[in-house]
């Protein structure tokens, strides 16, 4: 599975820090509540995605051979939904309108393959598509946050 969260990480520092530069700067000096709600949200967003970026490679960093792996995979998930879970409940200013609705269909589909997991792993046997439904809704919550990525970036775009 490749991971998406270098990408994102290369791109959001750049495109928040244009745009907050420009919007410090078109207010002339005034501190406005609005710079404030939206340094604030800057910096939760650019917190989670660094949080959502260290569960991905603490999950590709587990020993498969080990005999606490599944253990480790399903704590690292749980964490992962607890992650972005908790962004859901962020209040992101006017000028991204679309950013909590993301989140929320990310933390649906990170809760659904959550779940998924633990019933692969803590059942009897192995069940091979229950897996692979955990694994594509997993797929499905990467892509939704990468969209939200590009979305948060696109917004930084056409505000310069």
């Amino acid at each position: 599975m490749k991971s998406i969260y270098p990408e994102i990480g290369k791109r959001k520092a750049l495109s928040f820090l244009l745009l907050f530069c420009v919007l410090l700067l078109s207010s002339c000096g005034r501190y406005s509540q609005e710079t404030e709600a939206l340094e604030e949200y800057r910096t939760q967003m650019e917190d989670f995605f660094d949080k959502v970026s260290a569960m991905d490679e603490r999950i590709r960093s587990i020993d498969t051979s080990s005999e606490t792996a599944e253990q480790e995979f399903l704590s690292a998930v749980d964490m992962l939904t607890s992650i972005i879970s908790d962004a859901t409940v962020l209040d992101p200013p006017d000028l991204f309108p679309d950013a909590k609705t993301l989140l929320e269909q990310a933390a649906q589909q990170m809760s659904a393959s959550r779940k998924l997991y633990h019933e692969t792993f803590e059942g009897e046997t192995f069940d091979a598509e229950t897996f692979n439904e955990a694994e594509e809704s997993f797929k499905d919550c990467n892509n939704t946050l990468l969209r939200l990525a590009k979305y948060l970036q696109s917004i930084a775009d056409d505000e310069l």
